[in-house]
């Protein structure tokens, strides 16, 4: 496996190279005829400066085309073997993603017009399945004659999966106005902890206040407080059923591969981190305890 990841990983760097510097060229040779052309608009009409700004436009798409067909092929070829090899218990399909009836039942983040999901990894360890992925929301905004598109969440979505079936739905989200329109809010009943810090950070929702103190003791308490100052953004966590739902909105991607960096080792070992985050969520969590490991308490 080693060897054949080196290999893929040297005939992908020279593919890098190459295509680096043929879009940087013809990116290049673009460029210019849009500025020439650019000149001639500029002396020959008064509308020519405001047409003139489109002519920016076809080198930075020449240049996304072959970033786009890199990390595509990166993602198809060559992560999937080093992920494999980083843990035996993982897969990963780049083209795959939580699905929108997944994020509609975890309860902790909107839906609106637009929703894209990849990356998505399968990750199992001691009877609990973890599934993530990247995910991209946004929402159409319009004034009667442009139309736009504003992002309202952009992050990390993961699924945890566990063998205790729970009663209750229970929410705990870092941010008001994140998870705003839900109306099924409304059946739920706010709660607070002792821990006046917390209250401070989280607002929390519930149907069932027993089993929500059950789960969420003081200790409990302190480690979502850490996680929320262990990764950057706003993070919302709901438990239902025998799962457990986070999302992280950071407004960024796991693997944010760039045409421009040069392809080794060491760089994709930085994209081995949310591999990473995915077993320490499971610690900071305490999914491992037997609370959610076993079916009945006492078995």
């Amino acid at each position: 496996m080693q060897h054949e990841i080196h290999t893929i990983l040297n005939d992908l760097e020279q593919e890098r190279k190459d295509n680096y510097k043929q879009a940087r060229n013809i990116s290049g040779i673009v460029l210019v005829i849009c500025f020439i052309l650019m000149s001639i608009m500029l002396l020959s009409s008064e509308t020519g400066g405001q047409l003139a700004f489109f002519l920016i436009l076809p080198p930075i798409f020449v240049y996304i085309s072959y970033q786009k067909k890199y990390v595509q092929k990166l993602k198809n070829d060559l992560l999937p073997k080093i992920l494999k090899n980083y843990r035996s218990n993982l897969a990963y399909d780049a083209d795959q993603g939580i699905s929108e009836e997944t994020v509609r039942e975890g309860k902790i983040v909107s839906l609106h017009s637009r929703f894209s999901s990849e990356d998505a990894i399968w990750y199992s360890k001691d009877n609990i399945q973890v599934y993530s992925s990247d995910l991209h929301i946004e929402r159409r905004r319009s004034n009667g004659k442009r139309t736009s598109y504003v992002t309202t969440f952009r992050g990390q979505y993961y699924v945890f999966t566990f063998p205790r079936q729970f009663n209750g739905t229970h929410v705990i989200k870092e941010s008001a106005s994140l998870f705003k329109g839900l109306d099924w809010f409304s059946n739920l009943t706010t709660v607070e902890l002792e821990n006046i810090r917390f209250n401070e950070i989280f607002h929390s929702k519930t149907d069932n206040q027993q089993e929500f103190y059950y789960l969420l003791t003081p200790q409990m308490a302190e480690k979502v407080m850490s996680i929320e100052q262990k990764y950057p953004g706003k993070i919302g966590i709901s438990i239902m059923d025998n799962t457990l739902h986070m999302a992280i909105h950071n407004n960024t991607n796991n693997f944010n591969f760039k045409l421009s960096k040069p392809l080794s080792m060491n760089y994709l070992k930085s994209f081995l981190e949310p591999i990473d985050i995915m077993e320490e969520l499971l610690i900071d969590l305490d999914l491992y305890k037997n609370k959610y490991m076993y079916k009945k308490l006492g078995n």
